[in-house]
């Protein structure tokens, strides 16, 4: 069956009114993805800056514990906590 011309054009109308109204809701909820995203790299940020700081508090004690060490083996000795009365 063929289509007329008047036919023909509302029906491209029609499809591509669909298809405006289709892009319309996919760039809404790109949108909507987007600022979604914006929220969850602000997480992984705040979350990189923690790990960041628990990096350097675990330096500090690697570096700090042979002298904590040192000076609770000092204080035992000091008090009386020699090695054989342990």
């Amino acid at each position: 069956m063929e289509m007329s011309e008047s036919d023909f054009r509302a029906f491209v109308s029609q499809h591509l009114a669909a298809m405006r109204a289709e892009m319309a809701a996919n760039t809404e909820q790109t949108k909507e993805t987007g600022e979604a995203m914006k929220g969850l790299i602000e997480v992984f940020q705040i979350m990189q800056g923690g790990i960041r700081f628990l990096g350097v508090l675990g330096k500090i004690a690697k570096f700090l514990t042979p002298f904590v060490a040192l000076a609770g083996a000092v204080w035992a000795l000091m008090h009386g906590k020699w090695p054989d009365r342990l």
